[in-house]
Formats: structure tokens, sequence, C-alpha cells
């Protein structure tokens, strides 16, 4: 009897697990779906600075406020911040943002780096 209840705990953790690993890539090949068309939106002190492609492989000199200065890199559909004259450097810090929504932000130099994707509604503006 205790036997069976060890085998019928086993089962259920296995399938539990299962269950979850099947939602886990799920999720992962959404979020990787989406962003297929998507680009990079670069904002400095709430306005617009750039639109750049997600799909090329670029780096960005981003002139912040306060006559400050970012370096942005777009490679392999990665966005991350290589530069910046800000003092705590959590921006150059942060990790590579890949994905549809994520965001790098910089503080003292104002600026905001967003993957979109066509046609999403981010912040009350649509991209």
């Amino acid at each position: 009897m205790e036997k069976q209840k060890l085998k019928n705990d086993l089962i259920l953790i296995v399938c539990v697990l299962a269950v979850a690993l099947i939602a886990l890539m799920a999720i992962n090949f959404y979020k990787r779906a989406t962003t297929k068309d998507a680009y990079v939106v670069i904002e400095v002190d709430g306005k617009e600075f750039g639109r750049y492609s997600l799909n090329e492989d670029m780096v960005i000199n981003v002139p912040a406020f306060n006559g400050g200065s970012n370096t942005v890199v777009i490679k392999n559909n990665k966005v991350s911040v290589s530069e910046a004259s800000c003092p705590d450097k959590i921006c150059v810090n942060h990790k590579e943002i890949m994905y549809n929504g994520e965001t790098i932000i910089c503080l003292p130099n104002r600026m905001t780096v967003t993957i979109v994707s066509g046609g999403d509604i981010l912040d009350g503006k649509t991209y």
C-alpha cells in the first residue's frame, strides 16, 4: 500500500513538472514569435529620438539630457547599453533585452530603450 502511494506521488510530480515545462516552452515561443517584426524605440526626455529595426546590427550614440550620452547596441536581435555618462551605470549593467515590451531605462540621462512590435500600445502610445 505504501509503495503504491509513493508510486502515485512520483507520477503526480512528474506530470506537474511536464506541464510546467510545456507551459514555459510555449510562453518562450510566444515571446520570440512576437519579436520577429519588432523594432527599438529610443526616447530622450519623453521625446522619441529614433526607431531602429531589431533585425539590423548597429551602434547608436544617443545625446541625452543635460549634455549626457548613451551608446545603445543592437546585435543579434538583442539590445543593450554599452556606455553611459550617468554616475551609477545601472543601464549599462542591465541585461540585454530581446522581447516585446522590455525596456532599459537610464534615469539620470532620461533615456528609455523599448522593444515594440507594430500596432502595440505602450504608455498610451500606439507603435
